[in-house]
């Protein structure tokens, strides 16, 4: 909803709003809200003493939103009293106009019911063969029908299972693993023949180590000689 300025800003004058809302497509994706139906504002814009504006009046209308038990459509009459400051002054444009819907659309979003349940549907049995939901007041009870497992879940002696807080995302998981690779060997080149080696060591292509020709080089062995044993003494 976009608001002329100019009898607010040059002649000082409360601007009255009566109008219509229109909400787009797009910011009801963004929602649990299906449609909006006859959705009103009527009141007020006000040019305060700070340059500031006041968004005064009154939003009503209806939201059709899924039910909660059947996924049909539920309609929820709502009304909303706004009374707020809007001192962003970069929302206003060169022709003096504001546009407020998107003040609008925070406050219907306040609105939002916690429980959607069509009054056909209160009283709906939801249970079938071997299954029944159970409600949050039925959870509280001692005897519940999760007790059971809640015992065995908590027996004495028995470690509780790790359980994960929540999902590791494919993002955090590949930043963990960034140090999980192989770096290559070192080369350098061989001071005889040219050829790329691993530092201190003899080349495999030619022999050399250090200038000196390790293929053909003779070990030395020395040869301990035996001692003879030493004779007993004799008494």
């Amino acid at each position: 909803m976009v608001i002329e300025l100019f009898n607010l800003v040059v002649n000082n004058k409360k601007i009255i709003i009566d109008n219509d809302v229109v909400i787009n497509d797009e910011l009801l994706k963004t929602s649990t809200i299906r449609r909006l139906n006859n959705v009103h504002f009527n009141r007020y814009l006000d040019r305060l003493i700070d340059d500031t504006y006041e968004l005064s009046g009154t939003l009503s209308g209806t939201m059709i939103l899924p039910d909660d038990i059947t996924l049909e459509d539920y309609e929820y009459n709502f009304t909303s009293s706004i009374d707020e400051k809007i001192d962003e002054k970069t929302r206003i444009n060169f022709q003096k106009t504001i546009d407020i819907t998107e003040d609008l659309w925070q406050n219907i979003l306040v609105e939002i019911p916690l429980k959607c349940v069509n009054d056909k549907n209160k009283d709906l049995t939801l249970e079938g063969d071997g299954w029944r939901l159970i409600s949050e007041d039925d959870v509280k009870l001692e005897n519940n029908p999760l007790s059971s497992l809640k015992k065995i879940y908590y027996r004495e002696g028995v470690k509780k299972m790790a359980v994960p807080f929540r999902k590791v995302s494919k993002t955090r998981r590949d930043m963990r693993r960034t140090h999980y690779k192989i770096t290559a060997n070192g080369l350098v080149e061989c001071t005889n023949c040219g050829a790329k080696i691993r530092p201190h060591r003899a080349c495999p292509k030619c022999g050399f180590y250090k200038g000196a020709d390790t293929s053909k080089k003779v070990v030395e062995t020395k040869v301990t000689e035996e001692k003879a044993p030493k004779k007993a003494k004799s008494f």
